[in-house]
């Protein structure tokens, strides 16, 4: 994308936009690792269905902010269409399609997170129920 011109009303939006996808990709792949931690220990790790369910309840959460994070994007790239069609011709449309073209990027990764998240979710409760047979 261009550098931020400080003529467009969004142009704040890219630096925290950038973070909260960094933060929540670490948060996802800190859930993945933990989880395949779990599918190589089994038989170690046992019965503590705690931890498990500590992870399980992070896991949730992570998918219902990264749910509410869609919305968001949804309405922002919404907000972009009203808004740059009433801006002055000081902001040239190349950037104005960069910056939409930035947004619907960061909307599909966060989409494609959620997806990770709920598959992490999946597997954890597939480990849940293969160490409660073990047990048996």
């Amino acid at each position: 994308m261009s550098p931020l011109d400080l003529k467009d009303p969004f142009c704040m939006h890219v630096p925290l936009i950038d973070e909260i996808v960094k933060l929540y990709d670490q948060s996802v792949w800190r859930i993945r690792d933990a989880v395949r931690e779990i599918e190589k220990r089994r038989v170690e790790i046992g019965a503590n269905f705690e931890n498990m369910n500590e992870l399980s309840r992070h896991g949730v959460h992570v998918s219902e902010v990264l749910e509410a994070m869609v919305g968001t994007f949804l309405k922002i790239q919404e907000q972009q269409r009203r808004v740059y069609v009433c801006l002055p011709a000081e902001i040239n449309k190349t950037y104005q399609e960069q910056a939409q073209e930035y947004v619907s990027f960061q909307l599909l990764m966060i989409q494609n997170l959620l997806l990770r998240s709920k598959a992490l979710y999946e597997r954890l409760k597939t480990e849940s129920t293969v160490v409660r047979r073990l047990m048996v």
